[in-house]
This record gives C-alpha cells, sequence and structure tokens, in this order.
C-alpha cells in the first residue's frame, strides 16, 4: 500500500541493513525470488489483510523457495475471525498445510480485549477481530536434519 511504503521510507526503513522491502503484489515479486539458489529469506510476516484462504495457501506454497531453513515464519491470522470453531478449523488446515511444505506451525494464544466503541463508524463487517483470543501463527521452516 502507498500509505505504508510512505510511513517505511520516512522512518529510514527502505535503508536498514537486513531489510528488504518489496514493492508491488506478493504475486507479482515473490515467485521469481524462489528461482534463487538459496531462499533469501530468514523471516518473512504476510500481512493477509483482505486476502482469502484461497491465497494464503498459494503464498504458503511459496515458502520453501523464499524461507531460509531455521528461518520463521508468520501471517495476520484473521479467517473467520467471527466464528471460533471455524477459525480453529482454518488453523488446523494451515498448521497441516505448512507441514506438508516443511515447516512446523504453531498457533499462540493472544487475549484481544476490544474497548467498547472501537468499532463504531467502521464499515459494516470492517471489525478485524471478534473473538477473545488471537491465534499467533508462529512457524518455523524445518532444517535438513529436522526431517526437510
Amino acid at each position: 500500500h502507498a500509505d505504508v511504503l510512505l510511513a517505511m521510507r520516512r522512518g529510514g526503513w527502505l535503508e536498514r541493513a537486513g531489510v528488504t522491502v518489496l514493492q508491488g503484489t506478493w504475486q507479482g515479486v515473490l515467485p521469481p525470488l524462489c528461482d534463487e539458489a538459496d531462499p533469501p529469506f530468514d523471516a518473512i510476516f504476510f500481512d493477509t489483510f483482505a486476502e482469502g484462504a484461497d491465497e494464503l495457501f498459494r503464498f504458503h506454497e511459496l515458502l520453501p523457495g523464499l524461507l531460509r531453513p531455521g528461518g520463521v515464519y508468520s501471517y495476520f491470522n484473521g479467517i473467520a475471525s467471527h466464528d471460533a470453531f471455524l477459525h480453529r478449523v482454518y488453523c488446523e488446515a494451515a498448521r497441516r498445510h505448512l507441514h506438508s511444505l516443511g515447516l512446523t506451525a504453531t498457533f499462540e494464544p493472544v487475549r484481544v480485549s476490544v474497548a467498547p466503541g472501537t468499532w463504531e463508524g467502521a464499515e459494516a463487517g470492517r471489525n478485524w477481530w471478534a473473538l477473545e483470543h488471537y491465534s499467533l501463527p508462529v512457524c518455523v521452516r524445518r532444517r535438513r536434519e529436522e526431517g526437510e
């Protein structure tokens, strides 16, 4: 998003050592990076806002070519954020999918408390979380000796 890039530029993030900021859609900028001999990243965070489960799982398919063994991955886990049962189902589906790609995945519960009136004035359906706990994905690409 242009506003995010501007804030990162103003904050000096584009010049920081060890930080890579990719501009464009993930569908456009990431696949070519998967062709490199060694995966380029030690850590990845994917902001999945406005992405669905299909897009998330397509992104996950790229991780073996992007994330070094031992590297850490997380993402905004907002799928089914209004239904605890469905959210747990999606977490388990993601865990199994990531496992098949060579990553371990756990979901750490983080208590979410929303003050009354937080969502007042927000577009209908745009409150990003309605459950008592957020399931923070903590994923690590397994090393070869761990069965990669």
